[in-house]
């Protein structure tokens, strides 16, 4: 009769006496597996023996208790909170970090703790309950059943849905909450002190770099509830993991401040001309079928251009609407990949974080002029000492150096916009300084104080076609800078500005290809006169890969 009633049937009417006379191993194997958590914590205060079998108190015992009895009731004490764990939680004991059994703190709105050690499985039982309740503070049965069995009739149901058909608590789903607040804690820990690699192609300073994470960390709210999500898709679980994200952090208040020029979309952007996009992680939103917008930006004009970040509830993958036909892209192409797993956006997140923790992503000019607004810009860096993803054996950054010219370059897939055309590249020129130690060439070494970028000629190959484009003209976009050691004198604003000069630009409509060639130079004297003609030499501007299906697409 026990094992299918409720604690109020077990524990009424002489029944916990009959239960604190039976053998710990009953107790905890054969009757307490058979309740629920709320009914086994329910049973623990009811007598000395159960609280003291369910709770592994010592100070219960008898002196004369023989010590092999405690370590089997403790060994059995701990194999149920155990099993409560992987059968209540989907936790298994293995998922820990150094011997350390972590657990998840939901309602501080400060995300720097929100990591918490478990001193045994009974505390970590606690502490997920208590999250789950955090969670679903909103959750009415009456309100709730009717959608649950909906989505286990349709073969969709998340975890918390299915016990809430059986008219059961529900609990958050521990692995992917773990990871999520790992994600939020290696988030934050780059927001307020910056990536562990430095790259080597940075153009701001530590002032403004510094200003633009702590930005974004400011933009970051509170977590959503379980009460504030769409009834249409609350119980889908493909929606899992993305609300196990949105628990920790539930949006973005703003993606701009304007009066400092800093876009703060945490997910970040790019620009050419005046088109710019810079994505932030938003309320969510309904979309298209079965998928719901997670992030998105708010710059460009046209309702088609914008940028949205969908997942789908249904399976779970993160997807991207391309351009104006009926297109859709899978954000995550991992070679190998099971498609049935549920949690693309946690995988795709934790990339997203490696990258800015490595350096290969970071905060940068958005635009080609000096004074465009900071955010952190998606265009591959070059990271000292690491090889960079190859595709077909081509890098997705490259760098050359020419004469103490130093040319980085590396270009992102643009599908919303794909009509218009099909990369944003983005190329960064400086003069190297003695600060790049070995690779520093002196001026006389290198013969000239300061050079000018007279023309450009690239080489854009389409991979699908074999066709190769050429392309030459004077000067990159309109613009002549004139390297020196640190800096850069801008044709445009007439001033001498510090920093790397880069410039972005675009290719034509196309899937996959390689971009090459190289800039004309003309050696400047230290009064700015131009050497003869047959001084000017050239900087080769090394071959970087055009990728439409990357492993990640940001």
């Amino acid at each position: 009769t026990t094992t299918n009633s409720s604690a109020s049937d077990a524990t009424g009417g002489g029944t916990a006496d009959q239960l604190s006379s039976l053998p710990s191993s009953i107790i905890c194997f054969g009757i307490c597996p058979f309740l629920t958590l709320e009914d086994i914590l329910s049973l623990r205060p009811t007598c000395t023996r159960i609280f003291r079998t369910l709770h592994n108190d010592r100070t219960h015992g008898s002196e004369g208790e023989e010590q092999t009895q405690r370590q089997v009731e403790e060994e059995e004490h701990d194999d149920l909170w155990k099993f409560v764990l992987k059968r209540d939680f989907g936790l298994e004991c293995d998922d820990s970090d150094d011997g350390v059994l972590w657990t998840v703190r939901l309602h501080k709105t400060d995300i720097t703790d929100v990591l918490q050690p478990a001193r045994s499985r009974f505390e970590a039982v606690k502490a997920w309950k208590k999250a789950s309740s955090h969670v679903y503070c909103g959750w009415d049965l009456e309100k709730s059943i009717a959608g649950a069995r909906q989505a286990v009739a349709i073969g969709v149901a998340n975890r918390a849905s299915v016990a809430m058909s059986r008219g059961h608590h529900p609990h958050v789903y521990a692995p992917y909450f773990l990871r999520a607040a790992r994600f939020w804690k290696s988030f934050d820990q780059w927001c307020r002190f910056g990536p562990s690699v430095s790259s080597k192609d940075g153009n701001i300073d530590e002032i403004v770099d510094r200003s633009v994470r702590i930005g974004i960390r400011e933009t970051l709210f509170g977590g959503f509830t379980y009460e504030l999500w769409d009834e249409k898709y609350r119980h889908y679980r493909g929606m899992l993991a993305t609300q196990a994200l949105s628990a920790i952090c539930g949006i973005q208040t703003k993606s701009r401040d304007q009066s400092n020029g800093l876009w703060l979309g945490m997910f970040g952007g790019y620009q050419a001309y005046d088109y710019v996009t810079c994505t932030a992680w938003t309320e969510q939103m309904d979309g298209p079928l079965d998928n719901v917008c997670f992030a998105a930006d708010n710059f460009p004009d046209h309702f088609a251009e914008k940028k949205r970040l969908l997942v789908n509830a249904v399976s779970g993958q993160l997807l991207m609407k391309a351009g104006f036909g009926n297109e859709i892209l899978h954000l995550v192409n991992v070679e190998g990949r099971d498609s049935g797993r549920f949690d693309d956006i946690l995988v795709w997140a934790e990339e997203y974080c490696r990258r800015l923790s490595q350096g290969e992503i970071g905060v940068g000019i958005m635009g080609s002029h000096p004074h465009s607004p900071r955010g952190i810009t998606l265009f591959p860096r070059y990271v000292p000492g690491s090889t960079p993803p190859m595709v077909d054996g081509v890098p997705v950054v490259s760098r050359k150096v020419t004469r103490g010219v130093e040319v980085i370059a590396s270009a992102v897939y643009v599908p919303q916009v794909e009509h218009h055309f099909g990369f944003i590249y983005s190329i960064r020129i400086r003069l190297l300084t003695p600060d790049d130690g070995d690779e520093y060439v002196t001026p006389e070494q290198r013969g000239f104080e300061k050079c000018a970028l007279l023309q450009r000629h690239w080489r854009i190959t389409n991979a699908e076609t074999g066709l190769t484009e050429a392309v030459d003209g004077n000067g990159v976009i309109g613009m002549f800078p004139v390297l020196k050691e640190g800096g850069y004198w801008s044709n445009i604003r007439n001033e001498d500005l510090p920093g790397t000069f880069q410039y972005q630009s675009c290719t034509g409509p196309m899937k996959k290809g390689s971009f090459a060639g190289h800039l004309s130079f003309q050696p400047l004297s230290i009064n700015g006169d131009m050497s003869n003609e047959d001084s000017v030499f050239r900087v080769e501007v090394g071959s970087f890969a055009l990728d439409s299906q990357p492993p990640f697409l940001f």
